[in-house]
């Protein structure tokens, strides 16, 4: 594998946190406009973020951060620092994704 200089290196994180951007933002929008309106659960995390949702009315948006922050925790102990940081800003992203399209009218 060749070395990257360092301007291709700020360039490839750059393209990184592009992805990871968008790839949140389209997961919160799916999640907003397609599987909350019909009551359709995801696994995992946020399924749990979601049956909490409707037990208690807590947003989804903060339970899905709080929910995974125990697990970002944990993944930074046995991970690099760059695992710690895209994982945390993914997470973020999601978030603020599934705040922003929870006025966005279901597509269902």
């Amino acid at each position: 594998m060749a070395v990257l200089t360092h301007k291709e290196s700020k360039l490839m994180i750059l393209i990184h946190f592009f992805l990871l951007t968008i790839g949140a933002t389209i997961a919160g929008f799916a999640m907003e406009t397609f599987l909350l309106p019909v009551r359709i659960l995801d696994g995992g995390i946020i399924g749990i973020g979601i049956i909490t949702n409707h037990l208690t009315g807590i947003s989804l948006s903060i339970l899905s951060l709080v929910l995974n922050l125990p697990f970002l925790f944990i993944g930074s102990y046995s991970m690099e620092k760059k695992f710690f940081l895209k994982a945390g800003y993914a997470m973020v992203v999601f978030s603020l994704a599934l705040r922003s399209f929870s006025s966005v009218e279901p597509a269902t």
